[in-house]
């Protein structure tokens, strides 16, 4: 399946294994047993095998021509494809994570959706929750996760979902506070329902918003960071970041 990144010439076949360049790049695998805790349907966990492969990670993907500007702003441009599988009653989804901290404040994220649509669950803190929010995004959607965000990525189906996203080089993800508490605040079911999370006392009730315009992004992250990488300076200072994604309409 081709896939329109330009200036990326990229492709994933029915493995799901992604070339760029027509070279064949490696993933990393998330695979069921490694998601269990987080799993609404345990009936599923019980028939389902453990070796299940639920979606791909690609990181740090380029040009050799851009390697540099990546390497110099301490920035990675990744990419996931997630089929759209049914795990019991939900839809596919990410492990979830939240970001580290910088000076106080937590790190940012920018996804793109390159090709399917996704449901983007996010939670303002690890305990009580004080903001819940589902973001709607169709293929050449932009969300921005601010600070404070962990975040669940849900394929809503029936297509692959295919996302990329940019994020600060040496920021590791922490998936412990999302699986501690066995998912997030919420569960998306795959008839649409929301369903809570009983290991979380009292979450706001869900928000419900599609996808907005990133002001100064006019094209595709990747075009758009090689061409003005000043732009996302916020994924390295997270006290410049754009809230828009999440700000109430």
């Amino acid at each position: 399946m081709k896939l329109t990144v330009p200036p990326l010439d990229m492709e994933y076949d029915k493995d799901f294994f992604l070339f760029l360049s027509g070279k064949k790049l490696q993933p990393d695998i998330r695979l069921l047993c490694q998601m269990a805790e987080v799993i609404y349907d345990k009936n599923f966990l019980g028939i389902a095998s453990p070796e299940m492969k639920l979606y791909y990670m690609y990181r740090g993907v380029c040009r050799k021509e851009d390697a540099a500007l990546f390497s110099e702003n301490n920035i990675r441009y990744d990419v996931t494809i997630i089929p759209a599988l049914l795990l019991g009653m939900e839809p596919n989804k990410t492990a979830g994570h939240y970001h580290p901290k910088a000076n106080g404040l937590e790190y940012s994220e920018i996804y793109e959706v390159v090709a399917g649509e996704a449901h983007y669950l996010l939670q303002k803190s690890e305990d009580a929750i004080s903001d819940f929010v589902l973001v709607k995004a169709k293929a050449g959607d932009i969300v921005i996760i601010p600070p404070g965000y962990g975040h669940v990525t849900v394929n809503p189906g029936p297509k692959t979902l295919v996302m990329a996203n940019l994020m600060r080089m040496s920021v590791s993800s922490m998936y412990e506070p999302i699986k501690k508490k066995k998912g997030c605040a919420y569960f998306e079911l795959q008839d649409g329902r929301l369903i809570k999370n009983e290991c979380y006392e009292s979450p706001p009730e869900p928000r419900i918003l599609s996808a907005r315009k990133i002001k100064g992004i006019n094209e595709n992250i990747y075009k758009a960071f090689i061409e003005s990488p000043n732009f996302f300076e916020f994924l390295k200072k997270p006290e410049l970041t754009d809230d828009s994604s999440v700000r109430p309409q």
